[in-house]
This record gives structure tokens, C-alpha cells and sequence, in this order.
């Protein structure tokens, strides 16, 4: 990898790693060194635009994916060039990073270095609560326990892929016959069934984390819905329902009741 993309690459912050509305391209294999300082980001109307630069004095200068020709040296030869591959990630509904490689992969694009397509460490190491709800059955079978000190998906791989006891040696090879897959192909199993549930525990902690933000619009459609001369308008109240009821649909375990529509 060049010296300049790695540096690049190095200079991605933890934020932008675990955002979904922002992706360094960098990140992704590109011709361009100009176009790979730029950003792909989601505006106020979660349309995909070309961020070039990002300045507190200057503001935020975007360019839609649709014109990258008109801007930037782009290889017009190429089957897959930069601007189609951009304008194909533009597409995605969310930059996380398990949304990117599933594109990535479908593109058919060699990324040559996988690890900077990651949640960062100290993400990942913030969903193990979640993660062990989805391992802590697996460890069960295999170990008969769930008093283990993992903090990491890496260390649940290290856990299988070294076992210590005579039977979970057994049960390992008892689960591989299972599976129909060698012993030997068991890390790389559960590398796959980690970064899965790991993709699940992320999605849910962003879900737990918009909690606050789900509650405070939902008072303020219901003090709209209780203004005097707001609820003469028959348009407004409609739509202010409705807008309960997506979020009712998005969140619908909520404790609070400011949840429940007016009728």
C-alpha cells in the first residue's frame, strides 16, 4: 500500500470509523489520492453527498457523487473506475462499516487490508455486553460454562481456537462434524459467527443510544398535538400520528407512553 493512502488511513478517527453517516474514503481502494481525502457523508436529508473539505471557518463543501467526472481526474477506461464506485457506495443506506463490505464484496473490489474496515477498539470492546448474549449459549455448549473473562470477540476466537480441556476438545470436534467443516476451519467460522453478532450488538447499541432522542420528539408531536389552534389543522395531526406511529414501529419496546398516539 502506498505510503500516502496509509497515512491516510491512519488519519481516520474513531468517530468516523463508527459512524454511519460518514465514510473516509480511504477506507476503499480508489485511484484518485485527491478523491481518497475526501468523505462520503449523509446531509440533513440523508442524501449521500461528496465532502471535500470540512472546515469550521469555511463550513462543509459537497459535490454530488453524480458530477465526480467534472471535478476529478477520473479514468474513463476503467470497467470499475472511482466514480462508479463511489457513486455505487453513495447508495448505501448507511455507512457503517458491515453495510461497506457487503457493497465492497458485491462490487467485486480487492480491499487489501481488511482491518480498517472495523468498528474501532474501543467500540468493539463497548459491545461485549451485547456480545455475550449472543456467545454465552456456544460457550455453554462447548465449555458447560459461562464463567469466562472474554472481553473481546477476539478472545472468544482464541478461547476455541486453543482449548485447553480434553472435553471441549470433544465438543469442538462434536460441533465441526456438526457443521461439516474441519477442526481446523473452526476459527475462521468463528471469526464469521463473531463479526455477524457483532454487527447485531452494534445496530442495537445505536438503537439504545437514539432512546433519548425517540422520546424527546415524541413530546414534542404530543405537546403539538395538544396546542389549541395547532390541532384545527386536520393536515398537521395526520401527519404527526403517523409519525407516532413510525416511531411506535421503530421502537416499539419503549416504556415511556409518550409513545402512544392521541386519537
Amino acid at each position: 500500500m502506498p505510503a500516502e493512502a496509509t497515512e491516510q488511513i491512519s488519519a481516520i478517527s474513531d468517530f468516523e470509523k463508527d459512524s454511519l453517516h460518514i465514510l473516509p474514503l480511504a477506507m476503499t481502494p480508489l485511484q484518485s489520492n485527491a478523491l481518497s481525502r475526501a468523505r462520503l457523508i449523509k446531509n440533513s436529508r440523508l442524501e449521500s453527498m461528496l465532502e471535500v473539505f470540512d472546515n469550521a471557518n469555511a463550513g462543509s463543501g459537497q459535490i454530488s457523487p453524480e458530477v465526480i467526472e467534472q471535478t476529478f481526474d477520473i479514468d474513463m477506461e476503467a470497467e470499475m473506475n472511482d466514480g462508479r464506485k463511489i457513486r455505487a457506495l453513495a447508495k448505501l443506506d448507511s455507512f457503517d462499516v458491515y453495510s461497506l463490505r457487503i457493497q465492497i464484496r458485491g462490487l467485486g473490489i480487492v480491499v487489501e487490508d481488511q482491518q480498517h474496515l472495523r468498528l474501532s477498539s474501543a467500540k468493539r470492546a463497548e459491545l461485549t455486553k451485547y456480545m455475550l448474549g449472543f456467545t454465552r449459549p456456544l460457550i455453554r455448549q462447548i465449555y458447560g460454562t459461562n464463567e469466562t473473562n472474554i472481553e473481546d470477540i477476539s478472545e472468544l476466537i482464541a478461547l476455541f481456537d486453543n482449548p485447553d480441556r480434553e472435553e471441549a476438545l470433544t465438543n469442538l470436534r462434536q460441533i465441526t462434524d456438526k457443521l461439516g467443516i474441519q477442526l481446523a476451519d473452526l476459527p475462521r467460522f468463528l471469526e464469521d459467527y463473531g463479526d455477524t453478532f457483532l454487527s447485531l450488538a452494534y445496530f442495537q447499541d445505536m438503537h439504545n443510544s437514539l432512546e433519548p432522542d425517540f422520546l424527546s420528539l415524541a413530546s414534542a408531536i404530543r405537546n403539538i398535538q395538544e396546542n389549541h389552534q395547532l390541532r384545527q389543522n386536520a393536515f398537521l395531526m395526520t401527519s404527526m400520528r403517523e409519525t407516532l406511529h413510525e416511531l411506535k414501529d421503530i421502537n416499539p419496546h419503549s416504556p415511556s407512553n409518550l409513545l402512544i398516539s392521541l386519537s
